[in-house]
Order: structure tokens, then C-alpha cells, then sequence
């Protein structure tokens, strides 16, 4: 189990002020967790966030939903130099993009033409146990949800959805924030 540090001390081992540890994590700019009503910081997430900052890599994202409206919230939110976003607008496309790339997160819609997000699931988690997967779904007690359960372990995020909502799945598995440019690929 990784460390979990309070405000005094992240500010302590990143050398700033507790109220600026504070302020970052009300905005979203550091990655927290919230423990009953104080700040705790999981220190794994922490030294991906500060690796992230200092070596500007991009975060590779893929993006699966036939939801046109979905597609141009994540483009939004993900606005910055440190996210490269590639998008799919069905099962199949997102199944290629997986097949041909590696992805830091993959965003899967369950109800996509061709191949559900289910199946894409079933199939990136028999070749890759590692790649973390936030399920997007408006019915979380539906068929293909049961049968995305069967693969493993992913967040969900219930649509209707916010910009705040995918930037929390972020930060809840990268550790990342404040990135500053995206790349958008489409199939």
C-alpha cells in the first residue's frame, strides 16, 4: 500500500506553503483524496504528478464513444500540452488504436456501434492487465456492465458527466494535472 501524506506534510516534502497544498487541491491541480473531511495525498500519485511536470511527457489517452458531444467535452477538458488525446467513435476504431498504441487511460463508453465497450474491455484486459480503463455509462445496472465486471477492475463515471468529473478519473489513476496541450487523433 502506498504512503498517504497530510497537507503539513506534502508541503513539507514539496517545500510549499500547507495553504498553497490546499488551494491546488480545491482547484484540481494536485492530486487528493478526500478521507472524511481532510486532504490526503497518495504518495505514488504525487511523484507521477511532480515526474509528469518536470518531464513534460504527455499522457496518452484513448477516448471510445459514439457521442459526438462526449468526444468534444474530453477535447475540451483535456485542452493542454500534456495530454495526448486519441478518440474512437465505435468499439472496432478503439480496438486498432489499442492494438497499435500504448495508452496511459483508456475512457470506454459500453453502448458503441460495431464492438460494445464490454467486449474492447474483455480484450485490452487479455493482453494488458496493467492499462487503467474508466468505464462511461448512463445505465451502470445494465447487461454490458455486468459483463465488463468480469474483466477486472475500473472506475466508472456516470453520464451525465463534467469536464471536473474526467479530470478526477484522471487525477484518481494518473496523478496528473495542470497540463498545458493536446494532441487529437481520430480513426
Amino acid at each position: 500500500m502506498s504512503e498517504l501524506y497530510t497537507v503539513k506534510e506534502l508541503a513539507q516534502y514539496l517545500k510549499f506553503n500547507p495553504t498553497t497544498i490546499v488551494r491546488m487541491a480545491s482547484r484540481g491541480e494536485i492530486p487528493a483524496i478526500k478521507v472524511g473531511r481532510q486532504l490526503r495525498f497518495d504518495k505514488s500519485q504525487i511523484d507521477r504528478w511532480l515526474y509528469t511536470r518536470t518531464t513534460g511527457k504527455p499522457l496518452n489517452i484513448l477516448v471510445a464513444d459514439d457521442d459526438e458531444v462526449i468526444v468534444k467535452l474530453f477535447c475540451a477538458a483535456l485542452n493542454e500540452p500534456l495530454y495526448r488525446l486519441t478518440t474512437a467513435s465505435n468499439g472496432q476504431q478503439a480496438l486498432q488504436w489499442l492494438h497499435n498504441s500504448n495508452f496511459d487511460l483508456v475512457f470506454l463508453d459500453l453502448s458503441m456501434p460495431v464492438v460494445d465497450g464490454a467486449e474492447v474491455f474483455g480484450r485490452l484486459r487479455r493482453t494488458d492487465k496493467q492499462t487503467p480503463v474508466a468505464i462511461m455509462t448512463g445505465y451502470p445496472d445494465s447487461e454490458l456492465f455486468k459483463q465488463a465486471m468480469e474483466y477486472g477492475p475500473f472506475l466508472v463515471i456516470n453520464k451525465p458527466f463534467n469536464t471536473s468529473d474526467i479530470l478526477m478519473a484522471i487525477n484518481s489513476y494518473l496523478g496528473n494535472n495542470s497540463p498545458q496541450e493536446t494532441t487529437i487523433n481520430k480513426i
